[in-house]
């Protein structure tokens, strides 16, 4: 009886352990790497460490650049200008580990790509 009950609280344990969901990664996790806005002006962003960087390229000549701390708390991004301190808040949504949106705050939304 007494290995019987072990194999059944072995067979548990290993039922249990295989049921257990792997932890998603975080927004901050997620948002790592450059992404390119799909619609025009068709910014690059490229996110490391804290640090964001939005740039404009026309005819490969950058034209607009701005640079960002930034943290992530749930689903939000808070964007704060280095230069100008002016902050921004997005709520993003992952449509795949390489697509999300950002909700501004305006009417305007951002959809980009991973690059």
């Amino acid at each position: 009886k007494f290995a019987s009950m072990k194999h059944a609280i072995l067979f548990f344990v290993l039922a249990f352990a295989a049921c257990r969901k792997e932890a998603q990664p975080t927004t901050a996790e997620l948002i790592q790497g450059v992404w390119k806005q799909t619609t025009s002006p068709h910014a690059v962003y490229s996110f490391a460490s804290g640090i964001c960087t939005r740039r404009v390229i026309s005819a490969g000549v950058e034209v607009w650049r701005a640079e960002y701390a930034y943290i992530c708390e749930g689903d939000t991004v808070t964007l704060k200008n280095i230069v100008n301190g002016a902050d921004e808040k997005w709520a993003v949504t992952f449509e795949t580990d390489d697509k999300f949106s950002a909700r501004t705050g305006s009417v305007f939304v951002l959809y980009l790509e991973r690059m």
